[in-house]
């Protein structure tokens, strides 16, 4: 379901040119929600777009993964925020 819901936004995203904000917001929503599954899928496939999230919803995703205790995954994805650019 979350992969539709991405990819529903995407053909909106294409054809409509709106702000890639929306994207961010999903990744936050689902990174609160603490469904950190579907906030990865959005970070992965946002990445693979050509759309860089916004470090705010990058931090809800980090914390949503340590409150989970799942600190691999956590310190992965700041050494891709690292890799694109977001932080140094």
């Amino acid at each position: 379901l979350y992969a539709f819901v991405f990819n529903e936004l995407l053909d909106v995203y294409k054809e409509l040119s709106f702000c890639p904000t929306v994207f961010c917001m999903l990744l936050k929503v689902y990174a609160e929600k603490g469904m950190t599954k579907k906030s990865l899928y959005v970070f992965d496939s946002m990445g693979s777009f050509g759309l860089c999230p916004g470090l705010r919803s990058c931090n809800s995703v980090i914390r949503s993964l340590v409150q989970k205790w799942k600190n691999s995954v956590a310190s992965k994805l700041y050494g891709q925020m690292v890799q694109i650019g977001m932080v140094r």
